[in-house]
């Protein structure tokens, strides 16, 4: 008999809260900040798969209906993870997630990237965020995880110069965070990441501080 149908909590399910866990603690240290996203990821997810609680953020535990029994004890284990995520994050960015009410939401594993305005792939590679562009653009084929040649398409520069793009694919920064159909112009000095192409693809929000930007 499942835990929804008897309404009894077993201590080896996600739902289960110890009476000693303290929802003001951190997971790990350091606190999450624009640098150090994929070691802290790595390390928040082992310590909540230690707490038998991963599965509210991977998505494989979504709220029950709101009408039954199991509803209470996953709103009460989901807003414990929510709570420890939030106080695994530096506080300077830490008020873009406070609103979120869904573990899902807040994880290390769903939907929170983060990373510097100007993202260094190598030391000689820099990206900008632009807001007024409409494409992403790369000024090396080295960028690329994969590429292909396309119809030439023509691209107009700052200056107001014209040039032509003859190849686009993915760019690759982590597991999370892709770039696709970025255009490849050889003659630009710095690549270009386009804000608008950026939220359309991943349904998502930027926020926006002196040394980072949260997506």
């Amino acid at each position: 008999m499942s835990e929804e149908q008897d309404g009894s909590l077993s201590v080896h399910s996600p739902h289960y809260l110890h009476p000693s866990e303290n929802p003001a603690i951190s997971l790990v240290s350091p606190l999450l900040d624009p640098k150090n996203y994929n070691s802290w990821s790595r390390s928040a997810l082992t310590v909540l798969s230690g707490k038998n609680k991963v599965e509210f953020v991977d998505d494989f535990l979504p709220q029950p209906i709101s009408n039954r029994r199991l509803y209470a004890a996953w709103k009460r284990a989901n807003n414990m993870v929510v709570s420890w995520l939030v106080h695994s994050i530096a506080t300077s960015i830490r008020q873009s997630i406070l609103w979120m009410d869904n573990a899902v939401d807040t994880s290390a594993i769903g939907n929170i990237l983060s990373f510097v305005c100007n993202i260094h792939k190598s030391e000689a590679v820099t990206w900008i965020l632009d807001s007024g562009a409409t494409d992403h653009v790369a000024s090396s084929l080295t960028c690329y995880s994969t590429y292909r040649e396309i119809n030439p398409i023509v691209v107009r520069q700052p200056t107001g110069q014209q040039v032509i793009a003859t190849h686009s694919r993915t760019v690759k920064f982590t597991e999370f965070l892709h770039l696709e159909d970025v255009l490849y112009l050889p003659s630009f000095n710095f690549n270009l990441i386009s804000i608008s192409k950026l939220v359309s693809a991943l349904n998502c929000n930027l926020t926006f501080f002196p040394n980072s930007c949260l997506i």
